[in-house]
């Protein structure tokens, strides 16, 4: 490797190359490389001679001992390095450059919405989340003013998401929906057998042949469990419970109990599917609240 000159990356704060004091600074650190000759000095005058420098950089290094094209970078506008080449993507083409296309595309839409959320499944979003709404799909921008009783709240989206860029989105980002329901595996097992005998005199020649097939089947059929949220009935506050038989999308009011109203079995009604998995079983469905309280 040849000799090489100290490199030290620096910011600029003006059109003259004055150099500019950041903090903090962030750069990735690529080990020690062979440079020109140098000297350190401790604090009792004693001088050491240095042939070798703590490569920092803005790009790291993949393979050898300076950046390729298949760098990372920590700036958002690649510039030429001081050694190696210039890698191909930037923080910019990485992690920014289809939002910012589909924020300023003239298709795109900011949507203002209401909905209600139940708490379990708000307690799981994240803001990198992709919603689907009415069949688009949708950045989750915000969700503003959740209302920890009922889940109402307001929410942000922005799209729909372009058909040219949703596949590598959903690439790095798995959304997966899931409705329990019944399960049901059949496996079949065949046997054959074949056994032939056959005997030769100098009159009589006989062949026989013998089959036998035997064929079994057995099916198998697997519930459950299916997960459930809803509000206690007059208080608003969110319960998820669980029943090993399916008890369809919309209940009735149900009887279970609740580790969110005092370790108590509680009456919940606007029960609805829930893909949060719990451990309080349902106790008993009802057609009123009345009759669940006053049971």
């Amino acid at each position: 490797m040849a000799v090489i000159p100290i490199y030290i990356p620096t910011y600029i704060s003006d059109q003259n190359y004055n150099p500019s004091r950041v903090l903090p600074r962030l750069l990735f650190y690529n080990g020690q490389v062979e440079c020109e000759g140098y000297w350190l000095q401790n604090e009792l005058s004693q001088q050491f001679e240095q042939s070798t420098f703590p490569y920092f950089d803005n790009y790291n290094v993949v393979s050898g001992s300076f950046p390729t094209t298949d760098s990372k970078s920590l700036l958002f506008f690649n510039e030429q390095p001081a050694y190696g080449e210039k890698p191909t993507e930037s923080l910019y083409s990485t992690y920014w450059s289809n939002y910012l296309n589909l924020l300023y595309n003239p298709r795109t839409r900011l949507i203002n919405a209401s909905t209600i959320i139940p708490l379990a499944d708000y307690f799981e979003m994240e803001l990198n989340d992709i919603v689907e709404f009415r069949g688009n799909y949708y950045h989750l921008r915000a969700i503003n003013e959740y209302n920890l009783k009922n889940g109402a709240c307001n929410i942000q989206l922005l799209g729909p998401i372009l058909g040219d860029v949703i596949d590598a989105i959903l690439n790095r980002t798995s959304t997966t929906t899931t409705t329990a329901a019944p399960t049901t595996s059949t496996s079949t097992t065949t046997s054959t057998s074949t056994s032939t005998t056959t005997s030769t005199s100098t009159s009589t020649s006989t062949s026989t042949t013998t089959t036998s097939t035997s064929t079994s089947t057995t099916t198998t059929t697997t519930a459950g469990p299916y997960y459930y949220t809803g509000l206690i009935c007059g208080g608003g506050i969110v319960g998820n419970f669980y029943s090993d038989t399916n008890e369809g999308d919309n209940p009735g009011i149900v009887y279970a109990f609740s580790a969110t109203a005092g370790n108590t079995n509680q009456c919940f009604d606007n029960v609805s599917r829930t893909i949060t998995p719990n451990n309080n079983p349902i106790l008993a469905l009802f057609d009123t609240c009345f009759e669940c309280n006053n049971q």
